[in-house]
């Protein structure tokens, strides 16, 4: 998703949470993007709204928690694999970039690389494993 976005934008943002999904630090994780991806802007989310849900007012959390996190700055394309691509799009006025959504480019989820991940190395870059 972050090397198609950095072909289609100018600059680009990834927002990065904390969360009880993983045990992985936030500080590491955020590292990793950034020395993958040097000309990305990493914004470390360390107080976000925990989880995901498309229950609307989950979503209202999660959309006013990144306008405050963007602090007024404009996005013009909200990149995401996932349902809430929708939502978080409409409240950026952004466009709805949706990456491998089916997973049909790249046929696996993070979560099934968490549950295994030396069965799944191929798909793990060196820095991160």
């Amino acid at each position: 998703m972050i090397e198609t976005a950095l072909q289609e934008v100018d600059e680009l943002i990834v927002v990065i949470y904390e969360t009880d999904v993983m045990t992985i630090p936030l500080h590491i994780r955020a590292s990793w993007i950034r020395k993958l991806y040097p000309a990305v802007r990493v914004i470390e989310a360390w107080d976000g709204p925990d989880g995901y849900s498309n229950d609307r007012e989950h979503e209202i959390r999660q959309e006013q928690y990144i306008l405050g996190l963007l602090k007024g700055e404009r996005v013009t394309h909200f990149y995401s694999s996932e349902f809430y691509g929708k939502h978080m799009s409409l409240a950026l006025d952004a466009m709805d970039r949706r990456v491998d959504e089916d997973r049909n480019r790249v046929p696996i989820s993070a979560t099934m690389i968490r549950s295994d991940p030396y069965k799944y190395r191929e798909y793990i870059s060196d820095v991160v494993y």
